[in-house]
């Protein structure tokens, strides 16, 4: 491993949330599309050369999570689709497979259509009050409709769902999560005890197992659901859970685990997807006026509306829109993996078998060999079929690729979209901040450290 180019420093990696994107830029910048990292005494292979990230992605010797990232996670908030190791892993990805398929993706289109029209009677309350954070309020739409595809929409009923008490537990564990990543000495449970911060993460962790049990079992020994699902007539995942449940593949805990990762991955991405949208148009009027345009010929009518399945097919600009968004503010900044055998790459390099592979999603996306002098500037254009069909099949990666990828990749896609053609058909953004001065955290998924304000202005017609 010391023949690939590095850093020699031992547990340089424990750099601040703030600091490690600019860190890992350095390095490819210094040590060109691949270097040797560390985690204390462990190496670590960086990369964002997308032919080197093709091979590692769809080889079946990487398809194991790096532990010492995806451990910090399941000691949280269980080993499920995210965390877990084959065979485990291939065997609930399985199992679940039929919960995210189209015809299932269809019918959750009420639940979207409904959350998001009551979304916009909030928003409303905001035109002409000036600049207005809106990462809180768009984390909590995407919550709400998560937890009720995953677990049903009996769900809304619960006290914890009501006060947001479930959404700020899990927004609580993600923090500890990345805090754990970066500093492992807190995953020490004396040096916790110390901080004081051992029993607020138990206490926390206890709630939202707790919680999600509860709703769980609820929805098992309820027959009435508004969604008519059930065992025989599985709508919601949970659904299909009982199935599994019911013939032995799945045990509580699983059942727990999954929805838990399920909806932790799925409500913080989609949220703040939707805001980093609507903050790059509001910094640029003229591609807000571009899609306004588009929005306009399909649903001419001012107000809610029903977004159908059909209409977000035929949403082109839309579609350019939130790649170049992802593109620039992937969902996930990096993921990890470990190969379990020696792995040769095409380059040459030779990985020994245990090693930590970091794929770099965020340098991936602005690396100028691939996207141009501009890589970094914000231009749906990137995504014109032609531009595509130019670049690497891998250039462009925001639920990753290959054999793990993302099940709920297509979920996240309908319910962004939903969401943004209902805002960007009724109100003009408009913002303040600059496009020079966003700064970004590195979390499990992308976080910036001050979000902009956006301000609405209601449309004419």
């Amino acid at each position: 491993m010391l023949k690939v180019p590095g850093p020699k420093i031992l547990g340089h990696t424990g750099a601040s949330k703030r600091d490690l994107i600019p860190l890992t830029e350095r390095f490819f910048q210094k040590y060109g599309n691949e270097y040797l990292s560390w985690v204390g005494p462990f190496p670590v292979y960086i990369t964002r050369e997308p032919q080197l990230i093709q091979e590692i992605l769809n080889s079946p010797h990487c398809v194991k999570k790096s532990g010492f990232v995806y451990k910090v996670i399941s000691n949280i908030l269980g080993d499920g689709l995210m965390t877990s190791e084959n065979p485990k892993w291939s065997k609930h990805r399985k199992l679940l497979n039929p919960a995210f398929k189209q015809n299932i993706l269809f019918r959750f289109m009420t639940i979207f259509n409904t959350e998001t029209k009551n979304f916009l009677k909030l928003m409303d309350s905001y035109v002409g009050t000036g600049e207005k954070d809106l990462l809180t309020d768009l984390l909590s739409l995407a919550f709400r409709t998560t937890t009720q595809t995953t677990i049903g929409s009996k769900v809304t009923e619960h006290e914890a769902f009501k006060t947001n008490t479930l959404m700020h537990s899990f927004e609580y564990l993600q923090d500890t999560i990345i805090k754990q990543i970066l500093y492992p000495w807190l995953r020490n449970t004396q040096i916790l005890k110390l901080t004081g911060l051992h029993r607020p993460i138990s206490d926390a962790i206890s709630f939202l197992n707790k919680t999600v049990l509860e709703m769980i079992e609820d929805k098992i020994t309820t027959s009435d659901d508004v969604s008519k699902g059930g065992e025989n007539n599985p709508f919601f995942v949970v659904d299909h859970v009982m199935a599994h449940l019911k013939n032995g593949n799945f045990t509580y805990e699983n059942a727990k685990s999954e929805a838990n990762i399920i909806i932790a991955a799925g409500y913080e991405t989609v949220g703040s997807v939707i805001l980093f949208t609507l903050t790059f148009l509001a910094m640029h009027s003229e591609y807000q006026d571009r899609l306004y345009e588009e929005l306009l010929e399909l649903y001419p009518k001012l107000g809610d509306f029903e977004v159908t399945y059909d209409d977000i097919q035929k949403l082109d600009y839309l579609d350019r829109v939130l790649n170049e968004t992802m593109r620039l503010i992937p969902p996930v900044p990096a993921i990890f993996r470990q190969n379990t055998e020696d792995i040769k790459l095409s380059n040459g390099t030779l990985i020994p078998k245990g090693t930590h592979l970091g794929i770099c999603i965020f340098n991936l996306h602005r690396s100028e060999d691939l996207w141009g002098a501009k890589s970094s500037t914000f231009d749906p254009d990137n995504f014109l079929p032609d531009n595509v069909q130019q670049r690497h099949p891998y250039s462009f990666i925001p639920f990753v690729k290959g054999i793990r990828t993302c099940i709920g990749m297509r979920y996240a896609y309908m319910l962004t979209k939903v969401a943004l053609v209902k805002l960007l058909r009724n109100y003009k953004f408009s913002t303040k901040f600059r496009y020079e001065d966003l700064s970004f955290l590195m979390r499990v998924a992308m976080q910036l450290e001050k979000t902009p304000l956006l301000e609405l202005k209601k449309r004419s017609k």
